[in-house]
């Protein structure tokens, strides 16, 4: 029976005679029409369908790149970042943590990605950031006298191992036992561990790069 019914009145006894079939004059005074959660709740499935969404659709089309055997080495060297930081960044949910925010991961891996595409035009900026005596100053250092024919057996070898690790991430069931079994955080701590690896591996081969590089252009 519906609020403020009487049995004097029938339609009130079905819930399909909304508000006797006049609605136009009714009003909501009780505030029992949750509106405003209605519209937040609808708001954060949106942005989750469209994070969703995204990260599924860049995948696909990193996955068609891989496959492609006419897609130039650049483009499949993106897919591969693409996909390596797809499992890294979804594997921890960063959009999680602040469910009203924007799709970081989707975003972040978007400008990692864009950025990396220019890589062989100029010096890499782990080399720049390594000879202002940053990160992987300690590898340019150790390489920085060595000739140029065992820096590059250097860098293939850690080239190997970047994507060595990279694989990983978009295999991982194929690297570790019991993969099936494991925690949500089990696989989360192995899986940013193999991320640190990763990065770890393709800056210690960018630096090695802009070494041959500047050498090669006659830089000091």
């Amino acid at each position: 029976m519906q609020r403020g019914s009487s049995p004097a009145t029938p339609q009130h006894l079905t819930r399909s005679a909304d508000a006797l079939n006049n609605p136009l004059p009714s009003t909501d005074p009780t505030g029992h029409l949750p509106l405003l959660p209605v519209l937040i709740a609808g708001g954060l499935a949106l942005r989750k369908a469209i994070d969703d969404g995204w990260t599924t659709w860049d995948a696909v089309q990193a996955t068609r790149t891989l496959a492609d055997p006419e897609a130039p080495a650049e483009e499949k060297r993106a897919a591969t970042v693409n996909l390596a930081l797809t499992a890294a960044l979804e594997a921890a949910e960063p959009d999680d943590l602040l469910p009203v925010g924007l799709p970081r991961d989707d975003l972040l891996r978007v400008g990692i990605i864009g950025g990396s595409k220019g890589a062989g035009k100029s010096l890499p900026a782990a080399y720049e950031i390594a000879k202002a005596g940053g990160r992987q100053a300690g590898i340019l250092k150790n390489y920085l006298s060595r000739r140029s024919a065992e820096i590059e057996r250097a860098l293939r070898s850690l080239e190997r191992q970047a994507a060595l690790h990279r694989d990983k991430l978009a295999n991982p069931a194929q690297y570790a036992e019991e993969w099936e079994a494991m925690t949500a955080e089990r696989r989360k701590a192995l899986l940013r561990y193999w991320h640190k690896e990763a990065t770890n591996y393709a800056e210690q081969a960018d630096v090695l790069r802009g070494l041959l590089m500047e050498r090669s252009q006659g830089g000091s």
